[in-house]
């Protein structure tokens, strides 16, 4: 555990790997400890390590967020979130995202487009009524990234009484689904119905 802190780059990079693959949850404080020491290439190291050891770090992130004395530390962890995809931990992301600047938004966002679930879909149309126009483009493109697995989800959400959401949810299904019904949200639930049924037969 301790060449995590040595000062060859290759030789720490290879212990934290080696801690990630051996699911070593014991050594996640030291590698949190880590992130303010940030080293080129080294925090992704470490975001991939959490990455595999998944649901069983976020308890540790979360202690680390919690209890974080800076925005930027907040950030840092809010990213490593991103990576562990429990209830607990998009609460706290959600939490960050409310008090994040653009620039932190941004990479939020940008990251949400990697997990496969339901949450951080939800969280990634929220990113489309930001008042900054960057943080809108990042949360719309991560949602053309989802592709068609964000479709149950993106249908419904048509519903919403905010005019911005909608035009954004409108632009991102025509990318998505290559159809384009424009403002015929009727239209688009009935398409969507319809390739359902079809999903169920098949």
């Amino acid at each position: 555990r301790d060449l995590i802190y040595d000062s060859r780059t290759a030789v720490q990079q290879a212990a934290i790997k080696n801690l990630a693959q051996a699911n070593d949850l014991e050594s996640i404080p030291k590698l949190l400890s880590l992130v303010d020491a940030n080293k080129a290439g080294l925090f992704a190291i470490i975001q991939q390590s959490i990455e595999e050891m998944g649901a069983n770090a976020a308890p540790y992130v979360i202690s680390q967020f919690d209890n974080a004395a800076t925005s930027v530390e907040r950030g840092a962890m809010a990213s490593l979130l991103t990576r562990c995809t429990t209830p607990e931990a998009y609460q706290r992301i959600e939490l960050f995202l409310k008090e994040a600047n653009p620039n932190q938004a941004k990479t939020i966002y940008k990251l949400l487009r990697e997990p496969d679930d339901q949450k951080s879909i939800t969280l990634l149309i929220s990113g489309l009524k930001s008042e900054s126009w960057s943080v809108r483009e990042a949360a719309a493109d991560s949602l053309v990234v989802k592709g068609p697995k964000a479709l149950p989800i993106l249908i419904p959400a048509l519903d919403v009484p905010d005019q911005t959401i909608r035009g954004y949810l409108r632009q991102i299904l025509k990318l998505v689904t290559q159809k384009d019904f424009g403002n015929n949200n009727e239209a688009w639930k009935a398409w969507w119905k319809e390739q359902s049924s079809i999903e169920q037969k098949s």
